[in-house]
């Protein structure tokens, strides 16, 4: 179990190195920055997977996490296995909550990390009591009309990514969410 949960040691250090390119090498953070949008994506396919149960298919994107990382085959990274995440899905790291729409929309993840809220108007959305490490998932579905405006309040501070917010009638994104320091960094995509 420690081995999953300090998993997000390889992430952060994985940022600081993207902070760091930035900073020095502009080709080395695009690169880096192509490697995040990859590793947000198996995030949220290993968090869906974890949260429906499906602990073979978890495990399968774990792993891809890993490789992504470049984590050594011998650290304790990879003794991970059903069992384990079985544990973790199972101690308050699932299941989505729902959110009751209001404007501003406040999530408090000091419970949950990850929130379901069904968009029916214009919205300014904020991260409450996030802590450095905390990582989860906001599923924002908008109703049959469609076209609210949904902003990120101050709270989220780097994206990753180029996306944007699909508000077409039922559109169903997912933002991708991790506090490293007091920054809120998060991508953005589309369940299709």
């Amino acid at each position: 179990m420690a081995v999953l949960t300090d998993f997000r040691n390889y992430i952060d250090a994985y940022y600081e190195l993207w902070a760091e390119n930035i900073r020095k090498n502009q080709k080395q953070a695009e690169i880096r920055e192509q490697v995040l949008r990859q590793l947000h994506g198996l995030m949220d396919s290993f968090m869906l997977a974890g949260r429906d149960s499906e602990y073979d298919d978890a495990l399968k994107y774990y792993q891809d996490m890993l490789t992504l990382l470049s984590v050594a085959e011998d650290d304790d990274a990879w003794d991970v296995g059903i069992a384990e995440l079985e544990t973790f899905f199972s101690v308050g790291n699932t299941p989505f909550a729902t959110a009751v729409f209001a404007n501003p929309l406040n999530l408090d993840v000091s419970a949950y990390r990850d929130w379901i809220v069904n968009i029916t108007d214009n919205t300014t959305i904020n991260i409450i009591n996030a802590t450095n490490g905390m990582a989860g998932m906001i599923e924002l579905i908008y109703n049959s009309t469609g076209g609210q405006t949904v902003t990120f309040g101050t709270t989220f501070t780097k994206r990753v990514g180029a996306n944007e917010l699909y508000t077409y009638a039922n559109a169903d994104n997912i933002i991708s969410w991790r506090c490293t320091g007091s920054d809120i960094i998060y991508t953005l995509d589309v369940v299709v």
